[in-house]
């Protein structure tokens, strides 16, 4: 495991078969991608907001393990595509018409992190068919270790996980439940960008829509690329 720190943001990297100058690819639609560049931030959705239903479910019936399970699934994920090179599947399932892929590497992503980002962040790799025989033994060496666990039909993903866990908030001494849908952590783009992919099905006139929305915020110097 690596562990880096900077003020008070710590990155613990337990994707450790997974090179730091790996190709990983985060797929998003346009105005998603603008909110990156605008806000400088990376965008965390929380577990139970995600389209499986079963995200961060241990599948345990016991007491703990459904407070485990609760905990768990109020932590919020960035989620990347461990690949070399683009994948048809991913654009048609999260970037369909005029979408843009950022590719990065493990490495870019650890080092992109800025402050004023707080707390753990702890990267991962999902894997899938859960065995619950071993589930417990996952569970125990990675932080919220379900986080990290999906369903077979979602293999084609082939996910690299940034995870931030949930943080108890209290009001009066009694728990209150989170009212975001995830968190906005602060990155510096050119670091975590190597690379900008324009859909391959989008309109010609898209990618220079890209490339000035690139340069009105000052990262023209990112390379834009499609088929």
């Amino acid at each position: 495991m690596d562990a880096a720190s900077s003020g008070p943001l710590s990155i613990r990297d337990y994707a450790t078969k997974i090179p730091d100058d790996q190709a990983i690819w985060h797929y998003r639609q346009f105005a998603e991608f603008v909110a990156i560049l605008q806000n400088r931030a990376l965008w965390f959705s929380r577990l139970d907001t995600l389209r499986d239903p079963f995200e961060g479910v241990s599948g345990r019936q016991s007491r703990f393990h459904q407070k485990a399970d609760e905990h768990t699934r109020k932590g919020s994920v960035s989620c990347w595509t461990v690949d070399d090179e683009e994948s048809e599947l991913m654009w048609f399932a999260y970037a369909l018409g005029n979408g843009v892929a950022i590719r990065s590497t493990k490495g870019r992503l650890k080092a992109s992190f800025r402050p004023p980002a707080v707390g753990t962040i702890v990267i991962g790799v999902v894997e899938y068919g859960i065995d619950w025989s071993e589930g417990m033994q996952h569970f125990m060496e990675i932080p919220d270790g379900y986080a990290f666990q999906k369903r077979r039909p979602f293999k084609w993903e082939r996910e690299l996980r940034a995870l931030l866990s949930y943080e108890y908030e209290y009001s009066g001494g009694e728990v209150i439940d989170p009212t975001y849908a995830g968190k906005s952590v602060p990155v510096d783009p050119t670091t975590l960008i190597a690379e900008l992919w324009v859909a391959p099905y989008a309109p010609n006139w898209f990618r220079e829509t890209v490339e000035t929305e690139l340069k009105r915020y000052g990262y023209d110097g990112i390379p834009v690329k499609t088929r």
